[in-house]
């Protein structure tokens, strides 16, 4: 479940230090942005037990929607949700517009006015692919995108059901990435219009693991995407414009196989795992300063994920200041360690 404790970690790290305290860092970092900051447990929820729940930081609150029961009752979907800001707390969500949860492989991205969350549906009684939702935070309220030709291509059917959506610019770039010798369907969705339109899927050739199970990395970069496979040590850059146009970035200086977890800090994609920031303006690579040695190990396992505090790189227990070039520890998750997801 992406559940509490992804819920935690999100709100924590968007919201800067707590009132309660937890643990904290101090010392020789102590002026560093986050050094300072603590933790404290959120209040509980008014949600039943769930995993799989959409969860996304939305400006200036939480959005928790969705998800289904324990593995009990893995079949009950939910469809409830609700919101979460550090001056009102939690507050339930208006009932979204659909008896249909999220489609497996589901996604929630914030759009800056809306959450946009899907696959979702088809309706009962309804047929073709799923369609998409939009929920506006400042309103609470809630719109259907039906999928027409474009994005339903996009969205793909039960079986093969979109892995990624990013923010690219305007619109949101939906889909699977992929190229000639790999399966791959890419559109560009104006949110607002709820129109679609057909990208090239990627430049990429068919994975080459015995098991089918390459993937690619996508991160947003202003008004481009960039994009890299998991069996290569190399990156695209997407152009969104018109049907799409993909180039090959200068090479990585890279110590292994491929690139790992990455967030747009604004200005530069950060891979935190691998020491390496990416430059779309100048098509640059640059190594980041060396963590000192008393920082924890840094580690992105599955499901863990490096995220932007503003002007800081976030992983678990450490921080990178992106103003200063410098890493700095900050207050670990007073949880079990092996069960904490930067979400």
């Amino acid at each position: 479940a992406a559940g509490v404790v992804g819920v935690v970690l999100l709100a924590a790290a968007a919201c800067g230090s707590s009132r309660d305290a937890s643990r904290e860092t101090g010392g020789r970092y102590a002026d560093r942005p986050l050094a300072a900051g603590r933790w404290s447990e959120m209040p509980e929820p008014p949600l039943s037990d769930r995993s799989g729940a959409a969860v996304v930081w939305a400006g200036d609150r939480l959005v928790v929607w969705g998800g289904t029961a324990p593995a009990a009752d893995a079949s009950a979907v939910r469809l409830d949700g609700a919101t979460w800001t550090p001056e009102a707390g939690w507050r339930p969500m208006a009932p979204a517009p659909t008896d249909r949860g999220l489609a497996p492989g589901g996604f929630a991205v914030w759009t800056g006015d809306e959450v946009l969350l899907g696959p979702v549906g088809p309706e009962a009684g309804e047929q073709g692919v799923a369609g998409l939702l939009a929920y506006a935070p400042a309103s609470d309220r809630w719109r259907r995108i039906p999928p027409d030709q474009a994005l339903a291509a996009g969205l793909g059917d039960a079986s093969t059901y979109v892995r990624s959506a990013a923010v690219v610019g305007d619109e949101v770039v939906i889909g699977r990435v992929g190229g000639a010798r790999r399966q791959g369907s890419l559109v560009a969705l104006d949110p607002a219009t709820g129109r679609a339109r057909p990208l090239d899927p990627g430049p990429f050739d068919a994975s080459p693991y015995p098991d089918g199970s390459g993937g690619v990395l996508v991160t947003p970069v202003g008004d481009r995407l960039l994009a890299a496979p998991n069996w290569r040590a190399e990156a695209w850059l997407l152009d969104p414009s018109g049907s799409g146009s993909w180039a090959r970035t200068s090479p990585p200086p890279l110590d292994g196989l491929h690139l790992n977890g990455s967030v747009w800090m604004g200005g530069e994609a950060v891979f935190p795992d691998d020491g390496l920031a990416y430059d779309p303006a100048t098509d640059g690579w640059r190594r980041l300063a060396v963590p000192p040695p008393d920082l924890p190990r840094l580690r992105l396992d599955l499901g863990t994920g490096p995220i932007g505090a503003g002007d800081q790189a976030v992983v678990r227990g450490a921080a990178y200041d992106t103003r200063t070039d410098t890493w700095y520890p900050i207050a670990p998750l007073p949880l079990d360690g092996d069960k904490v997801l930067l979400d």
